[in-house]
C-alpha cells in the first residue's frame, strides 16, 4: 500500500470519490461505468502528514462514517457544496478551475477496466464453481454492482483505494436518494430482470429431462446460446441509462 501524501484538494479539503461499476458478464468481461457518483470530503482542512497531525483522522481519512459525525458536517440538497457532493459537481469544479474533467474520467475508466481485468480469471472460476452460468446464457446469468473508491493526487492521477462488492445503497441525504434511486433503476433496466426467462428455462429443462427418461436426446440448435447472448447484449446497449 502507498500513502498519497499530495492529494488533490478542493477548497483545501481532501476527498475521495465513489465510482459505480456494473459487471453484467465475466466471460466475456462486460463492464459499465455509471456517470454519477459521490465525493466524500474530510471535515478538517488538509495539511501534509506530520508527527503533530498524524492522529487527525478527520483530516487524513475521507471515510463518510467518520466525518458525518463532526459538528461542521453538512451538504447541500443539490450536492454541489459541503462535505458530500455529487460526482458531476466535482467534474464541474475541475472544468471551472482550469482542469480537464474528461481526462480524469478517461483515467478512471482505464483504472476501473484494469482492475476488473486483473480479477477476471478469479471471477470466471468462481462463477463456474458455483454453477451460476446457464447452458443457454453462459456468462450472462449473474451480475455485480461494484463501488470503486478512488483518490486523486495533485496531478489528478487516480489511485484505487478499495473495491466494494456490496456498496451501500442506504440513503441518509437528498443526494443519496437522488443518485442511488436512479442508479438502481438504471441497473434493473439494463439487466432486464424478468421472471419470464427463468420460467422458460425451467420448463425447457423439465421437458428435456422427460425426453431423456423416454430414451430420446433433446435437440437444440447449435447457435441457440449465441442468439440469446446477442439479444441480451443488444438490450444492454439500448438501455444504458446513465451507464457507459
Amino acid at each position: 500500500q502507498t500513502y498519497v501524501e499530495t492529494p488533490f484538494l478542493i477548497d483545501n479539503f481532501k476527498f475521495d470519490i465513489r465510482i459505480y461499476v456494473l459487471v453484467t458478464s465475466c466471460d466475456p468481461l462486460r463492464v459499465y461505468l455509471y456517470d454519477e457518483g459521490l465525493a466524500r470530503f474530510c471535515t478538517k482542512q488538509y495539511n501534509a502528514p506530520s508527527v503533530e497531525n498524524a492522529q487527525e483522522t478527520i483530516m487524513h481519512l475521507t471515510n463518510y462514517a467518520i466525518n458525518k459525525k463532526q459538528e461542521n458536517f453538512k451538504c447541500s440538497d443539490d450536492g454541489s457544496t459541503g462535505f458530500k457532493r455529487t460526482l458531476t459537481s466535482v467534474w464541474k469544479w475541475l472544468d471551472e478551475h482550469g482542469h480537464s474533467s474528461q481526462k480524469v474520467i478517461d483515467s478512471i475508466s482505464r483504472l476501473s477496466v484494469s482492475t476488473l481485468l486483473a480479477a477476471q480469471p478469479l471471477l470466471v472460476n468462481t462463477a463456474r464453481n458455483l454453477n451460476i452460468t446457464s447452458r443457454d446464457d453462459r456468462g450472462l446469468a449473474s451480475f455485480e454492482l461494484l463501488g470503486l473508491d478512488v483518490l486523486l493526487d495533485q496531478e489528478l492521477k487516480p489511485w484505487l483505494l478499495e473495491v466494494n462488492h456490496s456498496p451501500s445503497l442506504s440513503c441518509e441525504s437528498d443526494i443519496d436518494q437522488k443518485i442511488k434511486s436512479k442508479l438502481l433503476l438504471d441497473t434493473l433496466s439494463i439487466l432486464h430482470v424478468s421472471t419470464r426467462h427463468s420460467r422458460w428455462l425451467k420448463v425447457k429443462d423439465k421437458s428435456e429431462a422427460a425426453m431423456r427418461l423416454n430414451g430420446a436426446l433433446p435437440r437444440r440448435p447449435a447457435d441457440e446460446g449465441a442468439k440469446i447472448r446477442s439479444l441480451r447484449m443488444r438490450h444492454e446497449e439500448r438501455n444504458l441509462g446513465g451507464f457507459t
